[in-house]
């Protein structure tokens, strides 16, 4: 009997430690989490970056082989490094072979970011994701829209309507 009471009494005692050490882990982890946040709002608030657009894109008498171009900055004005992902406004895409439309996106340093991508048919979708912007600079950006030219048939399309503003920061 004396021995079950030792193995229950050391059972408990087992339990309490592991909990007591689970909490601890758990608060010293918070705490740390909430430490570096309050570190980064301390260092200075990151207001918006300002997206300048260069055109409204948008065509309804496109024809197989061409091409609508946009150029469009990125600003940011804070002192620190900000990255973002560059997210698709007010499309409008009534092209009912989707694919036909590819769209290539370059930066002001001729890097090829996007290549031949299918043009979206809502807002939704995001242009580009994990670009990067340096404090107190503005880089520019080249949007391409083509209308591929096929083998197939693509006389359903002729006529109809694809739009697109500058694309929005997230």
């Amino acid at each position: 009997m004396k021995k079950t009471y030792i193995v229950v009494a050391s059972s408990i005692m087992l339990l309490f430690c592991l909990a007591y050490q689970s909490a601890y882990a758990y608060f010293s982890t918070t705490s740390q989490i909430e430490d570096n946040f309050n570190t980064n709002i301390n260092s200075g608030a990151v207001s918006d970056l300002i997206i300048t657009d260069g055109n409204h894109v948008t065509s309804n008498n496109i024809i197989p082989g061409e091409s609508v171009t946009n150029t469009f900055t990125v600003q940011n004005p804070n002192n620190l490094k900000v990255c973002f992902n560059l997210l698709w406004s007010d499309v409008v895409n009534e092209f009912i072979n989707k694919e036909d439309l590819g769209v290539t996106l370059i930066d002001q340093s001729g890097r090829v970011l996007i290549d031949n991508q299918s043009f979206p048919s809502t807002n939704d979708e995001v242009l580009a994701e994990n670009l990067s912007i340096e404090g107190s600079t503005t880089n520019s950006y080249t949007l391409t829209i083509t209308y591929k030219n096929s083998d197939q048939n693509q006389i359903a399309d002729m006529g109809k309507t694809f739009s697109v503003r500058s694309p929005a920061c997230l």
